[in-house]
């Protein structure tokens, strides 16, 4: 008997050729090239990854503020919301509000979080949002309109860098401020392309602030807004996709985006979704669970690399 520790020393290691062979025989003589897949008009995947020993293989992303993403409710307009609304969102273990402040409901709020202080509520006041719960904080809310999704980052990154710029001064203003600074965008439906853009903005921003030599910067709070549209069995798969594509790429928060009148949309099956996912898929128990994944690592590190250009331009 072999007294080597290694069982699979005799077994053929396949390389990229051979899954490339073994891929057209499936395509009935068709180029594998045909399998190319284009998440962007810049970005493109191949079918097949296999690691590059010449390149640097790209690090778990640990920077994240909560290991484990939080849900929350958002109400995108002028809401009419009262004290059983917001108890029948914490009997589905939410916890989590963002909400526009105006004259209209600034009463409004005041009331509710005096009523439920163990509540964080972002209230959004322009540009800014602040964060009401055991400790104040005022969030600088950088979000962006652009459809194209790098575009969409690019900009959000470079109002976080005026951001910086403004608040020049002592190393600890520049500390707090980029401390107090939270990036928001919507979640669209392509999962992977999500994750990766997740990871890239992470990713972008730790090295952006690290120019500032902020070294070992606190993470910014990352959310992701899932906007509710009218409830149907395809929107359910999409709301699934969407929240398990936001948590693994790296969101603190999740937040349901609502109108004011949509509370009788069935938010109960999409905030289940979020609670499932949560207990039963595992994906609070590691920071970067996609770290590793050749497909991914190449896929984010493609778009942070499209992201740093377009800042560089």
């Amino acid at each position: 008997m072999s007294q080597s520790n290694n069982h699979f020393e005799n077994f053929i290691k396949p390389t990229n050729s051979d899954w490339e062979t073994a891929a057209e025989k499936e395509l009935n003589g068709k180029s594998i090239a045909t399998l190319k897949f284009f998440y962007h008009k810049s970005v493109n995947m191949p079918p097949i990854i296999f690691p590059d020993g010449k390149v640097q293989k790209l690090k778990p992303i640990l920077w994240r503020r909560n290991i484990t993403s939080q849900s929350g409710i958002s109400f995108k307009n002028e809401v009419i919301i009262d004290k059983n609304d917001i108890k029948a969102f914490i009997n589905l273990d939410i916890k989590n509000f963002k909400c526009h402040q105006s004259i209209q409901n600034k009463l409004l709020f005041s009331e509710l979080k005096e009523n439920f202080p163990f509540c964080n509520w972002l209230i959004e006041n322009q540009n800014e949002l602040t964060e009401t719960g055991v400790d104040a904080l005022k969030y600088q809310h950088i979000s962006s309109d652009h459809q194209d999704d790098l575009d969409k980052i690019t900009a959000m990154m470079k109002k976080g860098i005026n951001r910086l710029e403004l608040s020049k001064g002592t190393f600890e203003v520049l500390k707090k401020e980029a401390e107090n600074i939270c990036f928001s965008r919507e979640i669209n439906p392509n999962y992977l392309f999500e994750i990766a853009l997740g990871r890239a903005q992470r990713i972008i921003w730790r090295n952006i602030l690290k120019a500032y030599h902020l070294e070992n910067p606190s993470p910014p709070l990352f959310l992701s807004i899932l906007p509710c549209t009218e409830a149907n069995d395809q929107f359910l798969i999409e709301a699934t996709s969407k929240i398990l594509a936001a948590s693994i790429g790296g969101s603190d928060q999740i937040y349901i985006e609502i109108q004011g009148d949509d509370t009788n949309i069935h938010l109960q099956n999409i905030i289940q979704i979020f609670n499932i996912l949560k207990l039963e898929s595992g994906i609070g128990e590691t920071i970067d669970p996609t770290a590793g994944s050749y497909y991914l690592d190449e896929l984010t590190t493609k778009v942070a690399h499209q992201i740093w250009t377009k800042l560089k331009s």
